[in-house]
């Protein structure tokens, strides 16, 4: 990799750059997946709405996944890490943030992977697992298809 006119950009550069788009991309990430799970707890999944959510959140997982070839979002604290870069809280990410660390901790889910070739489907079936607790409790592993072996 080498910038305009030849010269390599250096490590600090790359990380900056890296941690930037990580942060961007995250936010981004965060946000539709906040508005999928908005979508499922007023609708049920056959709606039109919660269709277009979880079609946005395969195509935003998608394209952090063609950059980063992985994807790691991990709750620590009151925080938000994407790959190990810290999301920063500001005002008007608040709500969708805080929303989806209570929806994660609620299901007991510290971290979530996605790996390249995670589909529409593998991300509906996660998606419907973790979602607010709708219409009845479900329990930690209440979701056949979410239970750890």
């Amino acid at each position: 990799m080498t910038a305009p006119g030849g010269k390599r950009p250096s490590m600090m550069e790359t990380v900056q750059t890296t941690d930037g788009f990580l942060r961007h991309a995250g936010r981004d990430f965060l946000i539709v997946l906040y508005t999928a799970f908005r979508s499922f707890k007023l609708y049920p999944i056959e709606n039109a709405q919660v269709q277009k959510g979880l079609d946005d959140l395969a195509a935003t997982t998608k394209q952090l996944l063609d950059v980063e070839k992985e994807l790691e979002i991990r709750l620590q604290g009151e925080f938000i890490f994407v790959n190990s870069t810290r999301l920063r809280l500001d005002l008007d990410n608040y709500a969708s943030f805080s929303h989806i660390l209570n929806v994660l901790q609620q299901c007991g889910i510290g971290a979530v992977r996605l790996d390249e070739g995670v589909d529409r489907r593998q991300l509906q079936v996660s998606y419907r697992c973790c979602c607010p607790l709708r219409r009845r409790k479900r329990t930690r592993t209440s979701c056949s298809s979410c239970r750890r072996s």
